[in-house]
């Protein structure tokens, strides 16, 4: 009987961390992120055409580069090794 009362914070406790941390999360996307995203907006508006097409195109590139790779990693690991028969 005593253990269970000495272990009854430990539920609350996780339960007020659960409470906060994902508070702070939706507190974050509802108030920073679209902050982030104005601010982020008004340097890409800045911007000229010629380094705004330059921006995009290395982001579809890194994307592009980082799939292949992705994609090529995952088929090595499928692909059966060949064992030396003699």
């Amino acid at each position: 009987m005593r253990q269970k009362r000495e272990s009854a914070p430990a539920p609350l406790h996780r339960l007020a961390r659960f409470l906060l941390l994902y508070g702070l999360a939706l507190f974050a996307l509802l108030r920073v992120v679209p902050a982030v995203a104005l601010f982020v907006q008004g340097l890409y508006d800045g911007i000229d055409v010629l380094a705004r097409l330059a921006l995009v195109s290395s982001l579809v590139v890194l994307a592009t580069a980082w799939q292949v790779r992705h994609f090529r990693k995952q088929s090595r690991e499928r692909r059966p090794t060949r064992s030396r028969r003699p």
